[in-house]
This record gives structure tokens, sequence and C-alpha cells, in this order.
């Protein structure tokens, strides 16, 4: 027996298994983008599972990844997410591909451009709801598992990752004739069926919110279109510095219901991203609404929010003013702390009173607001209990207001602190400023 000290290995955090006869160029950008794995080359046998114990003998406590083909496109930051993904399951997880049907991005019956790959995986990571669904494959081509995943749990799949195979079309199954041989409704539906809706786009016109250091920023905004959507558009349109997504508030005008679902997009325009129902229904507004605050922290949380910018409240619950993260107000109108959006705040007359308001909710009955009560919007708008926004002089706003150009936005914000908008500055957020900008709120017929 030797007298030398016996040295253990530590074991690595994270292996990646690559194929044993090299790899395609477009596999070098990925395979870099997992910073600090341990590198091993080998032959892949067909059955991915029995590969994968063998590796977690060798490996135990490591985080895995396989790649088992050696001529796959892969993003940048596919490997990246997918070890992302497999960090929270439970067992191993694969991407979507086009080698085989049950892990295809096409719709039944539909095909897919595969000479943009790069379109399909920036589609799907903007349309996907970044989940991981159990899916019965056998032709996985990225495996990722967990260190503390088991091994010989049922295989998931990352409905946001894409790996490409050039030489092989991008197919939906095919529907049999017979309708009772149709399987149930396939895991990966929802994403399949949001791709064949959104149609071809270039990868460029994809928001990429959470794929670079770049912010994201989420504007909250009525379904009404006009001036204040005009500003949102621009804005994201021409400031290449942020990502910019919107989240509008649509419903039907006629029912005086402006919050019947809410619509996550692309602030520069393009198809819905997401389409969520709200359910009570929200009229005008709405202090607090549970379905609304869980959504919208599912969404900050799956595109990575950083800023919250509001630009009209309408149809929404005052709960997005206490996510937490930094707000910036654009003072398109009054609401809600004045619900007739089309006053004349400048009057030297005004009184700005409690009489006042109810002279204007009486002459606005048969306005888009269904509420006309005077105390209940001054609840809204100032709540004895615990202000969820601070109460606003209408005179002030006008004041800031008259400062900014009618037709372009200020070239800053005013800042909270010197009191230009706000008696007290009792925001329930990290940070807050006002931009005062000088177009007009009104229902788009």
């Amino acid at each position: 027996m030797s007298d030398q000290p016996t040295t253990t290995r530590p074991t690595p955090a994270l292996v990646l298994l690559l194929p044993a006869d090299g790899d395609g160029p477009a596999l070098g950008p990925a395979i870099a983008g997992l910073d600090g794995a341990q590198l091993l080359r080998r032959a892949s046998s067909r059955d991915w599972r029995s590969d994968l114990i063998q590796l977690r003998r060798e490996y135990p406590g490591a985080l895995l990844v396989c790649v088992r083909r050696p001529d796959l496109w892969l993003a940048a930051d596919a490997l990246a997410r997918l070890v992302k993904a497999a960090a929270i399951a439970t067992g191993p997880v694969t991407s979507l591909t086009n080698i085989d049907p049950q892990l295809t991005p096409a719709a039944p019956d539909c095909s897919l451009d595969g000479d943009d790959p790069e379109a399909i995986d920036h589609a799907l990571h903007a349309l996907s709801h970044h989940q991981v669904v159990a899916i019965a494959a056998t032709e996985p081509v990225l495996i990722a598992l967990g260190p503390d995943a088991s091994v010989e749990a049922a295989l998931t799949v990352a409905d946001h990752v894409y790996a490409h195979v050039p030489s092989r079309p991008v197919s939906g199954l095919v529907t049999p004739a017979d309708r009772r041989e149709r399987a149930p409704a396939h895991a990966l539906a929802p994403v399949r069926r949001a791709l064949l809706q959104a149609g071809t786009r270039a990868a460029i016109d994809w928001p990429q919110s959470g794929r670079d250091r770049r912010p994201v920023v989420l504007h909250i905004l009525h379904g009404w279109g006009g001036g204040a959507e005009r500003f949102v558009r621009d804005l994201a349109s021409t400031d290449t510095t942020r990502h910019h997504l919107l989240l509008r508030a649509a419903g039907n005008p006629t029912r005086r219901q402006h919050g019947e679902f809410l619509e996550l997009g692309d602030a520069r325009g393009g198809p819905p991203l997401r389409r969520l129902l709200m359910s009570p229904a929200i009229g005008a507004v709405v202090d607090r609404h549970s379905g609304y605050a869980e959504t919208l922290a599912s969404l900050i949380a799956d595109y990575c929010v950083e800023q919250v910018w509001v630009s009209s409240l309408i149809g929404h619950a005052i709960d997005a003013l206490r996510c937490g993260l930094p707000l910036r107000w654009i003072a398109h109108d009054y609401f809600p702390f004045w619900p007739a959006l089309h006053r004349d705040f400048g009057a030297a007359d005004a009184r700005w009173d409690a009489a006042e308001l109810a002279s204007d909710m009486l002459a606005m009955r048969s306005g888009p607001f269904a509420e006309s009560d005077a105390n209940w919007w001054s609840a809204i708008s100032a709540d004895p209990r615990g202000p969820a926004i601070c109460s606003v002089s209408p005179p002030n706003w006008a004041r800031c207001r008259s400062a900014a150009s009618p037709t372009a936005a200020p070239a800053g914000p005013i800042p909270l602190a010197a009191g230009c908008c706000c008696r007290t500055p009792t925001w329930p957020v990290a940070s807050c400023a006002c931009w005062c900008s000088g177009a007009s709120t009104g229902p788009r017929a």
C-alpha cells in the first residue's frame, strides 16, 4: 500500500458532454456561454437515458448537460437557458427540435421555415411561458439534468429553447384521418398554436427581453389606442438602450369593462405574446385584484422586467404600483385622480373639491366609466388605511404639464421629491419619477 496521501478530485459543478467526432461551428458560441463547465467527449449510444445514468455515476452532484449531435444549430445562450430550466426541474430536461416529431415547434399538419432557425428560437423565447412540461420523446438532442434531479424521472421539455438540425425540415405531426386514432392535446400545443398565429417574422422583430444586458421596461396602458399608445410605440421604436414591453388592458367599452383581459406585447408592435383573462373583470380601475397581482408578478419574472412605466391605469389594478420595481408615471391625463379625462384643468375658477368632483361625475353618467360615485373615486386616489398612491392636486399636474411640449416628451423626469405633483411622496415603489406628456386620452372608435 502506498504511503502517499490519497487525493480526491472535487466534483465539478457543471459537466458538458459533447460528441466524440467534434462539433459544428454553430455549437461554439453556445459552449462558450457555459462558463466553468468541464468538457467531456465521447460517443453517444442510442439510449440517451443510459448515457445520462453513466454520467451521473461518474459525476454525482454535478449539473449535467449532454449534446448528442455535432451538427446542431444552437443560439449562443441556448445551453445557458437549458441549464437554468434544469436547475428547477425534478428530472431530465430537453429542448424543442425538428428531428423528433414530439418535440417539433411546428403545429400539426404545418411546417416552419428551416432556413432561419434563429427566428424560430427567438419566437419561442418570446411566445412561450418559459415552462418545463412532460413529454414522450425518443430522440432528444440536448439533455440537462440538475444536481438534485432524478435521472429516472420522466423527460420534460423547456418550451423556450430550440435546437435545429440543418438537414431536416421543421414539420408538425400528421393528424390521423380517423378521429379515434387522434391523441389528446399535446403538451406543446399552446406554443405551437402561438407560433402558427404569429406567422413568419425575422429574428430581429421578436423582443428578446432578458437575453442581453439591456434593462427591460414594462409599460402599463389602456387598450384605447390614441396618443398615449403612439407615445409608447414611438419611444420603444427609437430607444435602443432598453427592451420595451407593453401590457395593455382590453375589454368591451359598451359594457364599460375595460380590463376583461390583459395583453402583453412588444411595445414596438407585433403579435401578442400573452393574453390573460381577468376574473372578475376590471371596470375603470380597481385598488386590489389578486389575479392581476399574480399575473403581473409572473410577467415580471418571465421577462426579467426591471422598471415599470405607467401611461394609464384604466382597466388595470393599482397593484401595478405595488410591484416593488422603480416606477415612472407618464401623465397623459389625470386618471385616476380625476376621472373626467377631458377637463379644463387650467380653469381659474375650478375648485377641485368634493362638490366639483360630484358635479363632474353627474355629467359623466353616460361616459366610459360605470363607477359614478364621487366618494368611490376619492377613495381610489387616497385610501386612509394606507394609500396605494399619493393624493394629487390637478392644478399642480396642470402646471407640470404646461412646462412640457405638447408634441414631444420632455427632456427628463420631474422628481416627486420636488413636490411638483404630490402632496406627500407615499408611493410604494423603490424609486419614482413623473414625466408629463401632451398626448390626450380617449376611447378609439
